[in-house]
Parts: structure tokens; sequence; C-alpha cells
């Protein structure tokens, strides 16, 4: 019906992008109206109606341009009902706009462009795709009634510079620009509404690019364009990308130097302010439950209009009041761990991670059931001296590795100790030469805790005494075989004593060969002492016996003095092995054949 309106005779061409209104200031220039509102005066349009992108009127308006109707309804924001407005294929809520200020591209205004694209009514938007700037915000108008105008302000700036900045390409912008195409991948972020996405992306980039603390209304519109970019590389892989940001943010700092309002403050304060708009609930909840699950929260404490259910983390010192346990105890424990570290003073301890409440259980019921060493001798059948020697020498291990800490052991340790030697024990009958433990380390001279780690590393057999009450002394071990084990060679190794009169060579020749390279030695802790010593390889002293042979052992297989039988060699030009001169004559094999 708009069709039969009488298109003007000075009309101008439409600009793709353009939304009503700024083709109507455009028109009304062209036709010699000052002002759009005299223009819409003159033609009948309802100035109001046309800004809020009433149908009828831009139907109207395509009629008086002479232009297709379609692409204006297209392009102009249009109110579809309270506080909504319709752009493109999406639907807008009008928090996404900036409608109350006019901005501009400085280099279209220099090229004396006139033209308003609409998307620039978006506040999110902040560059000119044509010229890779930043836009600029026009002097305020006298009165709202320009604030559409665009060509009135065009003119009036015709002259004027403004600061040209550049700026990059913003995956923000081009996301946005899709969805008012319709252009969607059906991804997380394609289903969230449209101001959710860009004030979400603006916002948490903020809090990445400028800390918690920036002034809100200090940051600049380039700084508002990065953010927007680091934001939505955020947003855009998805609601467990923006936990892990949050995550990160927090091991930034040390724990509980900042909790989650001063650790988020510029993103949390956003967030919270916006409690009267049900459509930031998903990312509400989002960072809800991760506070609730990455920072301890009490209780019934309010996060983002809801109350936590229950504590699921915990610090030392929540965790502390809430399961009775002292400050050091707890630091202690949960340092054995893994998850605490002693401070540089060494006066406190230092969470690596807040601990979850489940840990907290399970720590709060391991302290409940510590034993006494009183109690754990007593159970186990022992005396207190005993019990103390085998927790030095690390065969039964008390709760509180701190060897400042208080004895004190827990059930579960003890049950793995005498689970492990019960199942050494095998049924037959004991003799004379069948002790217990204890006695038979001393029957030996080997401290009881080697002797019984002997056991369990060489899985030697042991046979239990029915009578016996005693847990740890009701197990019998063979006295003859303790003893071989005792005596053999440690992981294939030998000791020197025994390599030397092997090789038939003094100690200070058997060290000179070692240091040389002809024998290969190890550290090794000796059963009966506890020492380290440096025990020979026994595959090496074969090697050593097909390659060597001492002066002395030659002697003998010639039957002849061993002075004799060195001035012999050494006339005949053998080279004896290069080593110092007070140790032993040898010579290799192949030089005396």
């Amino acid at each position: 019906m708009f069709s039969a309106l009488p298109a003007l005779s000075l009309s101008v061409p439409t600009v793709p992008g353009e939304s009503a209104t700024s083709l109507a200031a455009r028109l009304a220039r062209r036709n010699g109206a000052p002002r759009l509102i005299t223009f819409c005066s003159d033609m009948g349009l309802d100035h109001r109606a046309l800004t809020n992108g009433n149908d009828t009127e831009i139907w109207r308006l395509a009629a008086l341009a002479g232009t297709d109707p379609e692409a204006l309804l297209f392009w102009t924001p249009r109110l579809t009902a309270n506080g909504w407005f319709r752009f493109g294929r999406k639907r807008i809520k009008f928090t996404a706009f900036a409608r109350t200020r006019l901005r501009a591209c400085p280099a279209c205004l220099a090229e004396g462009q006139a033209a308003h694209p609409a998307i620039w009514q978006l506040s999110s938007i902040r560059r000119c795709i044509g010229h890779g700037c930043l836009l600029v915000e026009l002097p305020v108008t006298p009165s709202n009634k320009e604030i559409f105008d665009f060509a009135f302000h065009a003119a009036q700036m015709r002259g004027r510079l403004f600061d040209t900045v550049a700026a990059n390409e913003s995956p923000l912008e081009n996301h946005l620009l899709a969805c008012i195409l319709g252009n969607k991948e059906g991804t997380w972020v394609d289903q969230l509404p449209f101001h959710v996405v860009a004030q979400t992306s603006e916002n948490l980039g903020a809090l990445m690019l400028l800390g918690p603390d920036a002034p809100r209304d200090l940051i600049t519109a380039d700084k508002w364009h990065q953010a927007g970019s680091i934001g939505f590389s955020i947003l855009k892989r998805g609601p467990d990308a923006l936990c892990h940001t949050l995550k990160e943010l927090q091991r930034a700092v040390p724990l509980d130097a900042a909790l989650y309002r001063s650790r988020y403050r510029l993103f949390f304060d956003w967030l919270r302010y916006r409690d009267d708009d049900p459509d930031f609930d998903v990312i509400r909840d989002l960072v809800r439950d991760f506070i609730f699950q990455n920072y301890p929260v009490a209780k019934g404490a309010i996060v983002l209009g809801k109350p936590c259910p229950r504590q699921l983390v915990h610090s030392i010192s929540t965790a502390s009041r809430a399961y009775g346990v002292t400050r050091w105890q707890l630091g202690r424990r949960l340092t054995a761990l893994g998850l605490a570290q002693r401070s540089a003073d060494d006066r406190d301890f230092r969470l690596t991670d807040y601990v979850s409440a489940e840990v907290m259980d399970q720590v709060a019921g391991d302290f409940n059931a510590l034993m006494t060493a009183g109690d754990t001798a007593q159970w186990l059948g022992i005396d207190r001296f005993l019990l103390t020697k085998l927790t030095d020498g690390g065969v039964i291990q008390k709760f509180f590795a701190d060897k400042h800490a208080s004895p004190r052991y827990h059930p579960r340790d003890l049950s793995t100790f005498i689970t492990a030697l019960n199942g050494l024990a095998e049924s037959g009958a004991i003799n004379e030469d069948w002790l217990d433990i204890p006695t038979a380390a001393h029957r030996l001279r080997c401290p009881t805790d080697r002797v019984t780690t002997l056991i369990l590393k060489q899985y030697i057999p042991l046979r239990r005494e029915p009578d016996c009450s005693s847990r740890f002394r009701a197990l019998r071990v063979h006295l003859p075989t303790l003893r071989e084990a005792i005596s053999c060679p440690v992981d294939g190794a030998l000791p020197p004593g025994t390599v030397a009169r092997m090789l038939e060579i003094d100690i200070r020749t058997l060290r000179a060969l070692v240091d040389g390279g002809h024998l290969a030695s190890i550290p090794v802790t000796e059963p009966q002492s506890g020492r380290q010593r440096r025990y020979i390889q026994g595959n090496s002293v074969e090697d050593f016996q097909r390659s060597f042979i001492t002066v002395t052992q030659l002697a003998t297989e010639n039957r002849r003095n061993p002075g004799v039988e060195a001035i012999i060699q050494a006339d005949r030009g053998i080279d004896r092995l290069p080593i110092p001169e007070r140790c032993q004559t040898i010579y290799r094999r192949v030089d005396i054949r």
C-alpha cells in the first residue's frame, strides 16, 4: 500500500548496512530540510516511531526514497517488545545498544560520508570495518531529538580533526555481525543471548588485560576493543575454557592472598550488578559454581544471589575451625600428602591449592583413629624401645613424618606392616632354629629394623607361633636362612675384602683398580652394619680375571719367584698396568702370551 506514495524527486543512493534514520537524515538534507525531525514533520512521518524502527514508518520512508524496504527493515534496529529489538536476524536486548550517544568513524567523517552504518549503534562494535580504526564519540547534542540525525552531525563535524586510532580486527565483532546476519555454527556461545556474549567477553577480557582493580570509567575504547577480543577468544571455547581461565587467575597469586571478590573484582562486580537480568544466569551459575568449588566459601554464604549449599573446599584456617584439628597437625598431614608446603620461615604451612571437603573428611577421620606410641607398642606386642627402633629405621611409619612431631601411628599403616609379614608366613614345625625376629637379630648382631627390612625385601619365609600373643614376636624366622641372606652378595656386588682375596691383591691395589676404571663399584648399604660402603660388581670381577693377571699368579703358573718373574717380564718389554707404583704388579693377559 505504501508503494503508492510518490518517491521524492530529489533522492540519495542507499548505502548497504545503513539504518532507516540514517537514510532519512540524508534524504532530509538532500531535500533542503535542516534536520531530520523537520523532514519527518513535513513528510508526515512519525519521528519517534521511525527511530524505534516501526515497520510502517520504514515502509513509508522506503517509498519516499524509492528504495527496497526489506533492506531497511533488515538493517534497522526495530523495537518489538519492551526492551527488545529485532536487528537483522537477531533478537537483541536494549542494553547491547548505545542509542543515547552517537559514534562515528573519523576517517569516514574526513571523507565527507554522511551514512551511518546501523551496527555502530551496538556498544560492542568499536571499529570501522572499512578503515580499520576505532569509532569516536561525537559531541553531545543540545537535544536528544538529533541523536539519530547523523547527516546533521556529519555536517557539523566537517573540517574538525579527530584522533584516528588503528584497531585490529576483532573476533568478537565478527561474531556479533555473524549473529545479525544469521550465520550460526551451533556452538555453546551461539546459544547465548547477543548482549550476554558481548558484555561477558568485554568484561572478562578487561579482567585479563587490566587486572581486577582497573577503574571501569577510565577504560578507553581501545582497551575495551582489546578486551572484547581477549574475552571472546576464551568464551568461544565453551564453559570449561571460562572456568580454566578463572583458575589460572586464581593461581597467579599466592593462595589466601586474595579471595574471589578481590581476585575477580572488575568482572565479579559487573556480573553481580546484572542480577536483574535472567539472561546472565548461565554465566552467573557457571561462575558461582566455580567459586563454590575453588574457594573456601562457608555454607550459607551468598555468592551472586544464591547461598552456598555446602563448603566444598577448605583453607588450613577454615579446616582447622571446622574439624577441630590444630593448624600444625593439619599442616603436617597435608604436607605429607603433597597438598601443602612449609613456609619460607618454617613457621607455617602454605597450601598448593585449597583442599576438598572429601579429603578433609578423610584427614579428620585419620586424626580420630590415631594411636599413641604406648597403644601402638601394645597392639604390636613389643616394648616402646623396640617400637622406636623400628620407627627410626623406617620399618614402621609415623603418621607425622616430621622428626619433631609427636609419635602417632595410624592403624591402617600398622595393619599393612603386619599383613606384609603375615604374607610370608608358611606352615611347618618350629624348632630351635626358628626364632622371633628380635632374638634372631640379636644373635646375628644386626639391628632388628634392618633384619625386618631384609625379610620383607628378600621375602624370607616365616612361621607363626600359635601360642604367642604378640603380633610381631609370634612370627619366627629361620636363623640359618637369615644368616645366609645377610652374608650373601648385595645386588650382585661383593665386599672389597672378598674381591681382594679372590684376585690375590691388597686393598690399596684394589682401590687403584676401581679408581682406574678396571673394576666397577656401586654404593651399598650393608645389611648388618647399615653403613654405606663401596662394593665391587661381580660381573666386573669376572671380566677382570679374564683380561688381567697379577705377577704373583703368573709366577705361580711359571713356578718362579714373583720378583724374578717381574724382572723377566720387564726384560721382555711387557708393560705393567699403569697404576701407582706402591700397588702390586698386574699385566694384561694378551701381552704375555
